[in-house]
């Protein structure tokens, strides 16, 4: 197999990995979709199907996981957004609902070999608001000359397409 032309790291210093899952929040937490079909935010998820596949979920690390895994929801209380240190980024509940409990464990492997501290974007649902779908992101940030992961749940897709997965400029 022929070695990528690329360094991923330098790569994703100008451009978003688009990240098959649907990100729904709400003003009670956050619901995570498998995306297989790649629709992002051009179908929009009904809340009562939410709903009906979390019955009898199983939790982990207070995430919400469906019986199939395909839907997964972070109550409030569990989403820190902002900066966080390798240590911390696998208890996130954006975290663990968007890649699991190994995938964030792996991500946090990730983040200790930057400089600074990654960072999770997302959005705060007002009292009296509708849900908010988006698509996540995964790159990389330079903050006062040190790089560290960004992971953004607030995201619209590549240029306007509304896609779940495709790597873009910017």
């Amino acid at each position: 197999m022929d070695e990528p032309s690329y360094e991923p790291r330098s790569f994703l210093q100008n451009n978003w990995f688009w990240v098959y899952n649907r990100n729904i929040h709400t003003l009670e937490g956050l619901y995570v979709v498998l995306d297989a079909n790649a629709e992002g935010i051009s179908a929009l998820i009904e809340m009562g199907f939410l709903e009906r596949s979390l019955q009898n979920s199983v939790e982990r690390k207070g995430v919400l996981f469906s019986n199939d895994g395909l839907v997964r929801f972070a109550p409030k209380d569990r989403i820190s957004y902002w900066e966080h240190d390798y240590k911390f980024l696998p208890e996130e509940g954006s975290m663990i609902a968007n890649f699991g409990v190994e995938g964030a464990r792996l991500f946090g492997d990730v983040a200790r070999t930057f400089e600074r501290n990654s960072v999770t974007f997302g959005l705060n649902v007002k009292p009296g608001e509708s849900p908010i779908q988006k698509v996540f992101g995964i790159g990389i940030g330079n903050f006062k000359e040190k790089e560290g992961l960004v992971f953004s749940s607030d995201l619209e897709g590549l240029n306007g397409k509304k896609c779940a997965f495709a790597i873009s400029k910017g």
